[in-house]
């Protein structure tokens, strides 16, 4: 499959979970620099997401420019800190307490988000099955593509692998420019 095959995924997920490892994080960055997007910060108990959207605004009003709402909000699991990070229960509690409070923001206006929520994540062998089983999309990124490990809109499984051969000259069209 070509490159416009993942970004056609993107923008039919409202929740998508991109895994990587340390060989492919520049390909991870490439991937999210396509897409209009706000990274959220690291996360740690005192975190709440709501203040970090009015935060966003707030700047954008301070700086003078238009408010523009990202299509894409990233959040990487890794950037979430814990109480107790040598405890794995604990560490995979934080991380779905933090999705489902960004999924509650996610809907609480309207069945249609005004956001899609793009979660990555490091990973060695396998991902915590919190993040794939509420994203729509779970991807990995392998050496010369990426697998769709879950697709609630289609084909998922070992049969779809999205080559990365076009991915410097992809451009993403923003949802905003289509209205237009």
């Amino acid at each position: 499959m070509e490159i416009d095959y993942l970004f056609d995924l993107l923008k039919q997920s409202d929740i998508s979970l991109l895994g990587y490892t340390f060989k492919q994080e520049r390909l991870k960055d490439e991937i999210i620099s396509k897409l209009p997007h706000v990274v959220i910060p690291e996360i740690d108990s005192s975190f709440s997401f709501k203040s970090f959207l009015r935060n966003l605004k707030l700047e954008s009003i301070l700086a003078g420019e238009s408010v523009i709402n990202p299509e894409y909000i990233v959040l990487d699991l890794n950037d979430i800190r814990y109480k107790s990070s040598t405890v794995l229960v604990d560490r995979q509690y934080q991380i779905k307490r933090t999705i489902e409070k960004i999924r509650e923001d996610m809907y609480s206006s309207s069945e249609i988000p005004h956001y899609k929520l793009l979660l990555t994540t490091l990973y060695k062998s396998r991902m915590d099955s919190a993040p794939i089983y509420m994203s729509d999309l779970s991807l990995v990124i392998q050496e010369n593509s990426i697998k769709v490990i879950k697709n609630r809109f289609g084909n998922d499984g070992d049969d779809i692998l999205i080559s990365f051969d076009k991915l410097k000259q992809y451009n993403y069209i923003c949802n905003y420019e289509h209205n237009n």
